[in-house]
């Protein structure tokens, strides 16, 4: 009898600690209620193993088996991947509503509004050319046109710097939580025993780090329990197993080669190393497909045996074109002689022979790239194939994604483009301007392009270094000379014009040209001319071209029409200075002085007629000419620049659209998972309060369980006396 009563003495001490688990539990709950990352608890009860025992099995109670936590790993792995979707696109929807700030032309007064008002103002002239209001209202509005694009490129240039910073602190940020999730499942390795003594509170840490780290980049996580827990990024990249981490690195620009196996060891080795100039969004694939050795020769075509590259902007699924559709082709050059592919000057070092496979890769940006255990840096930079692919080896979600893609691939394309409609209004209007003359002649005209090598390179090649050195034509250009006094046309040597024509050679078509004039032919060209004798042509110490009179105070000159191009090129008599975006300025022969503004035309006679304003109805009417428009590296269209500018402004407003769209999808459905994960691990305070009064009502019952077993063993020993 007397072990029966301690057996329900044990059977409520037991209940007693089991309700008193559960309450301490339940208080738990309670106190982390706004915890974040906390999972709720559950005491997991256990009955006791019966006894056999006559009138039959006697139960001996209750014990607390485990605290287990409340967490839907399934559920929890698919929110981590569209929370990481959700974070990249609000993060992507930030930056594009910053941009599009900048284009916002129906709330302020943009570029738009001000190229119209530019073309009005010389449709303002054409009706008087001689007046100098008109002249200086063109002027003006000319010099807000050029500031507002080069406020857009500077804004947009110092945005792309400023993001550089961002990702370095995402990088930073994601490095930390990768080593803290590490240490976690070294800690959860020692102190977690499954269904004994789980740990709780350290999962649920590693957890709230592991949710995140999807937010700065796209992951996956495989749990086989306890501190066997693996985040690798979703293309496969590990970064945590177990208690290993391996990390990520924020470097600057760098390049890659790999060169195919030679058919004979040391044998044509290249030892060399690729090199370049300038910088771009974009990563370049160079692959060698003819073999040969490097050229030290700015020669057209290269020296025979120079081995021949083309070029992919997009890991080598596409290869930059000519206009006949095949693979635009560069020969391998010394770094003197480099080639202007895109945005870059390529070079390559004399070391060896390359042979037609050899890969070299140039990544002339920031990037972020996995430190591999066995292989060293692997790029994993987020990129946009040609056709809008996303490269999925990379990055594709969190913030660190959608930093990289606006840098590199959005606010890439709108800076490339607002810098090809800047590059379409410098030659369109100096095109025609070039060809014109305004309420002065000149005795001097110093060219605003340089020439990089003015000698035997032809002009119509990127080797010149000249800006709009595609532009150039076949053709020929004219000159006229002016006596000072009487301002007439002066009859040249021959007695039979006024004016003189002076060809210009581009070359063979296609890039490189096979021959052409270089810039010292031109001077040549033009020193051996009928003008010969009034005036002088000479290249400067940069690289410029100089005109000037032999004798200013008796003569002066002025430029007529121009079939090639090359007043426009060289930037004689143009209206505009700079190469684009970053640098469109007044040239500063028309900012000093307004009679230089052209608005004339030089007719066939060599009579320059100032008040004809042939030349100021053309530029007038420029806003509805269709011109042939391109970016680099992409395809060129035919349409008014006006309508290309607003077509950037259209993209920037349909990606800001698309961004608030992926947002809002993301986020639903990010907010479904979460949800869902909340209504099974989060604190609940009505059910909590509930389960408080079951477990208190409980403790109390136990603690009467063992009042009365007390009682029951007085009892019996009462019996004794």
């Amino acid at each position: 009898m007397a072990s029966s009563v301690n057996s329900i003495l044990n059977m409520g001490a037991g209940a007693l600690f089991a309700n008193q688990t559960a309450i301490q539990t339940t208080g738990n709950n309670i106190s982390n209620v706004n915890t974040l990352g906390y999972s709720r608890q559950i005491v997991r009860f256990e009955e006791y193993p019966s006894l056999d025992f006559r009138p039959g099995q006697m139960g001996q109670g209750v014990r607390a088996a485990e605290v287990y936590r409340m967490f839907n790993s399934f559920v929890e792995r698919n929110y981590l991947h569209q929370s990481g979707m959700e974070s990249r696109w609000n993060e992507q929807l930030e930056l594009l509503e910053t941009v599009e700030s900048l284009f916002n032309e129906s709330n302020s007064v943009g570029i738009s509004s001000n190229l119209s008002a530019f073309f009005n103002a010389w449709h303002d002239l054409s009706g008087d050319g001689s007046s100098t209001s008109n002249r200086a209202a063109l002027l003006a509005t000319a010099e807000t046109l050029a500031g507002f694009i080069r406020e857009t490129e500077g804004s947009m240039a110092a945005l792309q710097s400023q993001i550089d910073g961002i990702i370095k602190t995402n990088v930073d940020e994601a490095n930390t939580l990768i080593s803290e999730i590490a240490e976690l499942n070294r800690q959860i390795a020692i102190h977690h025993e499954k269904g004994v003594n789980n740990a709780n509170t350290l999962m649920d840490q590693r957890d709230l780090r592991v949710r995140q780290l999807a937010e700065i980049i796209d992951i996956d996580v495989i749990d086989r329990g306890g501190g066997n827990y693996k985040v690798s990024t979703r293309a496969g990249m590990s970064l945590v197993e177990d208690g290993v981490s391996y990390s990520l690195e924020f470097h600057g620009p760098q390049t890659e080669k790999k060169l195919i196996t030679r058919p004979v060891p040391g044998v044509d080795e290249y030892t060399g190393d690729i090199k370049y100039t300038g910088s771009d969004e974009s990563e370049y694939t160079i692959e060698i497909v003819s073999n040969g050795t490097v050229a030290d020769s700015s020669a057209v075509p290269p020296p025979a045996g120079t081995a021949m590259y083309r070029v992919s902007l997009d890991g080598g699924r596409t290869w930059m074109k000519d206009e006949a559709g095949n693979d635009l082709l560069f020969p391998a050059r010394t770094d003197k002689y480099s080639e202007e592919v895109k945005d870059l000057g390529i070079s390559f070092e004399d070391s060896g022979t390359l042979l037609a496979g050899d890969r070299f890769t140039i990544v002339p940006k920031s990037g972020v790239y996995w430190n591999s255990p066995t292989t060293g840096l692997i790029n994993i930079t987020p990129q946009t194939f040609a056709n809008g692919e996303e490269n999925s080896r990379r990055l594709t979600g969190g913030k660190m994604a959608a930093d990289f893609l606006f840098r590199d691939t959005q606010l890439g394309e709108y800076r490339e483009k607002v810098d090809s409609f800047a590059k379409a209004l410098i030659w369109e209007v100096n095109r025609i301007h070039s060809q014109g003359v305004g309420l002065s002649k000149s005795t001097y005209m110093l060219g605003d392009y340089k020439v990089d090598l003015p000698t035997g390179v032809p002009l119509a090649s990127s080797m010149s270094g000249l800006d709009f050195w595609d532009k150039l034509q076949d053709g020929n250009f004219s000159m006229a000379i002016y006596d000072q006094k009487t301002g007439e046309p002066v009859l040249l040597p021959n007695g039979s014009e006024a004016a003189c024509n002076i060809n210009f050679v581009k070359g063979s078509e296609g890039p490189p040209p096979v021959t052409g004039d270089s810039l010292q032919d031109v001077c040549d060209k033009i020193n051996a001319s009928a003008i010969g004798p009034y005036v002088t042509a000479s290249i400067n110490t940069d690289g410029r071209l100089e005109i000037s009179s032999k004798d200013p105070e008796s003569h002066s000159f002025a430029f007529g029409d121009d079939t090639s191009g090359l007043l426009a090129g060289l930037g004689l008599n143009t209206f505009f200075k700079g190469s684009g975006s970053g640098d469109i300025a007044i040239t500063d022969r028309v900012a000093n002085d307004l009679n230089m503004i052209n608005a004339g035309k030089v007719n066939g006679a060599g009579e320059g007629n100032a008040g004809d304003q042939e030349t100021a109805r053309e530029l007038a009417n420029l806003s509805e000419k269709q011109v042939q428009i391109g970016t680099k590296g992409g395809a060129t269209t035919t349409q008014t620049i006006g309508d290309f500018y607003g077509s950037i402004v259209t993209k920037v407003g349909a990606d800001t659209r698309n961004a608030k769209y992926q947002t809002a999808f993301y986020g639903a459905v990010a907010q479904d998972l979460r949800d869902t994960q909340d209504a099974n691990s989060g604190v609940n305070l009505d059910e909590e309060m509930t389960n408080l009064v079951k477990f208190q009502n409980s403790y109390k019952a136990a603690a009467k369980l063992i009042t009365t077993a007390d009682q029951m063993l007085q009892t019996v020993i009462g019996l004794k006396q």
